[in-house]
């Protein structure tokens, strides 16, 4: 039941990783072309990526039922999944707003994007890397980043829209380093604490039993010695006395 339950956690976490890695690729693919392809409007854009929420949220769906995932607890794949679709119907309805307000959409989720890896930094902190220290700055420096983005202090849009992309694909590279570094020292993390659990599983009680013993025996032997020196210490304050 045990490690049912654990192997639930570590494919659920697996999902979780390899979900993000994917959409820090997709922030490097998307900020690239939006920075070479001048051609490309932003309206069409919209409409790929509410096709792809839907599309997303229906293949959640169905792993769901496929992998049996109602039969295990904290498996959220079926509530995300109608999340994504009814956030893709609704932005399908709401494109041409969506196209206005895209930099300020590419904000927030560069927001959300740097507050995970403030996560990544605190959990990379607990297990004493010192890598924490980097992954905590430069995700504070993007989080300041996106802020700039949904404020735009920028004169003109040009400026607004170059600044935008270029962090987009600076923090799709950054993401897919700082989630794959950490599920690297998580994993060897687990493997040093599964020998360390092998290691007192094949500790012997008589063993135990052994070094109780010796234990109480060296707490003897430093009880008589530590008598012996009083005693000592007394007959040589005795001698002085008789001696004067």
């Amino acid at each position: 039941m045990r490690k049912t339950k654990e192997n639930s956690v570590k494919k659920q976490e697996s999902s979780g990783t390899l979900m993000i890695l994917f959409m820090a690729i997709i922030n490097i693919v998307l900020g690239i072309v939006m920075l070479t392809v001048e051609q490309i409007q932003l309206k069409n854009l919209c409409y790929i990526f509410t096709a792809f929420l839907v599309i997303f949220g229906v293949g959640l769906i169905v792993k769901y039922f496929l992998t049996e995932s109602y039969k295990n607890i904290n498996q959220y794949g079926f509530s995300v999944g109608i999340l994504l679709i009814l956030l893709g119907m609704c932005a399908l309805l709401k494109t041409d707003e969506l196209a206005k307000n895209f930099s300020v959409l590419l904000g927030i989720w560069l927001l959300v994007s740097a507050i995970i890896k403030l996560q990544y930094a605190l959990d990379l902190k607990a297990l004493e890397d010192f890598v924490w220290a980097v992954l905590l700055a430069v995700a504070a420096v993007m989080a300041v980043c996106a802020v700039l983005i949904i404020v735009n202090p920028f004169p003109n849009n040009t400026h607004l829209t170059y600044f935008t992309y270029i962090v987009l694909i600076i923090d799709g590279a950054f993401s897919l380093f700082a989630t794959a570094y950490l599920a690297f020292r998580i994993r060897k993390y687990d493997k040093a604490m599964e020998k360390l659990e092998t290691d007192l599983q094949r500790i012997r009680p008589e063993d135990v039993e052994e070094q109780e013993v010796s234990s109480c025996m060296d707490t003897d032997e430093i009880k008589d010695d530590a008598a012996e020196n009083v005693e000592q210490d007394g007959n040589k304050s005795v001698e002085e006395e008789n001696n004067l």
